[in-house]
Formats: C-alpha cells, structure tokens, sequence
C-alpha cells in the first residue's frame, strides 16, 4: 500500500545527520562522513525512512569496519560505502520486491524504498560503480511544487 504523503520544507543536512545519529552507536567501526547542504519540499518522514534503509543496507554489507559517505546537493543525496559493492549481474534486480542476498532478508527493503520515492514524486537509483569498490545510491527529491 503506497504510504501517505505530507510534504513540507526541509534541509537535507538535517535528515542525513538524524539518520547518522540513529545508526552511528550500532556501528562503532564504522566512520560517517556528511557533506553539503540542499532544500526540499516534500516527506520529511519517508525521506528518512528511505535514507535510514539504504545506510542500514550500507552498514551490513561493510561488516564492523569500513566508511559511509553522505553527501547532498540542491535536491539529492548520494550515499557511499566502502563495502564490497554489488556484483553486476545482480544489479538489475536489487528494486525486486522479495530478491535478497541475505540469509534472514525479505527483500523488500529497496523495492519499498523506491516505492516511497516514487510517492514523493523522486528518483531512487544505484550509480555504476567498479567491483569490489563499494555501492553509491542516489536519491533525488522532486523540484516541483506540484508534487504527485
């Protein structure tokens, strides 16, 4: 079921550092980097919901040591681990509702994380990368007042 939408303004530094905070004391080996600034309108709640899965998502993939980068612009963020990366030739499939790599994972974490982006009118994307050199997901918030 597609989640409600109430969009409002809101800085983005802010959301990354509050997921930051929410995550930085499970993952002591884990170093967080944050930078930039942007404004959007759009669900503060859903923003966070989608960014705490994907660094979530960053967090296991890393294990206990490594680094997550989050950076944002005028309507985006981009988050980037030091993990092992995705394999290629699972990549196309990682939005699937129920695919996972994990043992105990449902797969739906980054099919609901688009779905929710969607609801907001964005884009949720996984950037080409090299393998072996960790993963870069970004979000990008719609721009428009006439959101969805």
């Amino acid at each position: 079921r597609p989640p409600s939408y109430r969009p409002r303004q809101m800085e983005l530094s802010e959301v990354i550092e509050h997921v930051v905070r929410m995550v930085e004391s499970e993952n002591p080996g884990i170093d967080f980097e944050t930078e930039g600034s942007g404004r959007v309108s759009t669900d503060r709640d859903l923003a966070i919901q989608v960014l705490l899965n994907l660094v979530q998502n960053a967090c296991q993939s890393i294990g206990t040591t490594g680094w997550i980068r989050l950076t944002c612009g005028h309507n985006w963020i981009k988050v980037t681990d030091s993990g092992p990366g995705i394999p290629i030739d699972i990549q196309a499939r990682i939005f699937q509702p129920f695919f996972t790599t994990r043992v105990r994972g449902t797969g739906l974490g980054l099919a609901i994380c688009q779905r929710a982006v969607e609801t907001m009118g964005g884009r949720l994307q996984l950037l080409p990368g090299a393998p072996n050199e960790g993963t870069s997901f970004r979000l990008e918030f719609n721009t428009n007042d006439d959101t969805p």
